[in-house]
């Protein structure tokens, strides 16, 4: 009787020492997540990982003169310097088996800017529109999406109103700037030519997950209401057409990504697609 009594006692002293050993576990990661969060993008900012290419003379040179990364901040500055419409869909996969789709109107007529952005899924929908122009408030306007695409959202009197600055710090770039990564020879890991054919270019880049995505951690935490420390990329891959003037024709973007969504660890797969017209 005295050995199975002292049995127990160890037994249960082992049980003790190991509920105690996970709670303390448990216990720290909770302090630590609470009380020393550290900020691993403080230290960075979009200028030192962006390439200068206000000096780049294109007009009346082929895309064959230029890199892939060089084609791209070409093609983006030149595009979005004019009028244009881009059409923007996608889909947001989320590792608890939950697909939210996206749909975007961006467009630039002189100095107004304007953007109509519907998303849904059975976890929530959103729709929000906007008209703004550089250095002036931007007020977003809320809809209730009744069915499927842009054309079924009845918009509401409710509003969120910030100064353009305001707005740009939360993004972490521009609004009127039409790319959310950071696309430089200094982000970039790869990049290729692959196809040139009927006056149309078509290339692929890879871009450094943490540093070409410092920045947009912020519209993607604005947007998801989550912490954007708990953020992390681990793939971010472009495609895009182009033609021989340097106008954006379409783009294909895959991201994937690592949030925590109201304390449940997820893994996020964007695919987007965008055309624009000009």
């Amino acid at each position: 009787m005295k050995k199975i009594k002292k049995i127990s006692t160890i037994i249960l002293a082992i049980i003790i020492i190991a509920v105690a050993g996970i709670l303390g576990y448990i216990a720290g990661n909770t302090i630590n997540g609470k009380y020393f969060i550290v900020d691993k993008y403080a230290s960075l900012t979009r200028e030192n990982y962006s390439d200068d290419i206000s000096t780049i003379k294109y007009e009346g040179k082929s895309p064959d003169e230029f890199t892939p990364i060089e084609v791209y901040l070409i093609s983006l500055k030149h595009s979005t310097s004019k009028n244009y419409t881009k059409h923007l869909t996608g889909e947001i996969l989320i590792s608890v088996g939950i697909t939210q789709t996206v749909e975007a109107i961006s467009t630039r007529k002189d100095n107004v800017y304007s953007f109509t952005n519907i998303s849904s899924s059975s976890l929530y929908s959103l729709a929000e529109r906007c008209t703004y122009s550089p250095n002036e408030p931007i007020r977003i306007q809320k809809g209730k999406l009744n069915g499927s695409g842009i054309s079924s959202v009845s918009w509401t009197d409710k509003y969120e109103e910030y100064e353009y600055e305001e707005f740009a710090e939360i993004l972490g770039r521009e609004p009127t700037n039409q790319c959310q990564y950071i696309v430089s020879s200094k982000t970039a890991t790869d990049s290729k030519l692959v196809s040139k054919e009927n006056g149309k270019y078509t290339y692929e880049i890879v871009l450094d997950p943490f540093y070409a995505t410092f920045c947009y951690v912020n519209e993607i935490a604005h947007n998801s209401g989550v912490d954007k420390s708990t953020i992390t990329f681990k793939a971010l891959n472009l495609k895009f057409t182009i033609d021989e003037s340097f106008n954006i024709i379409e783009q294909y973007s895959t991201e994937v990504y690592d949030l925590v969504y109201s304390g449940i660890p997820v893994q996020t797969t964007t695919n987007f697609h965008f055309t624009m017209e000009y």
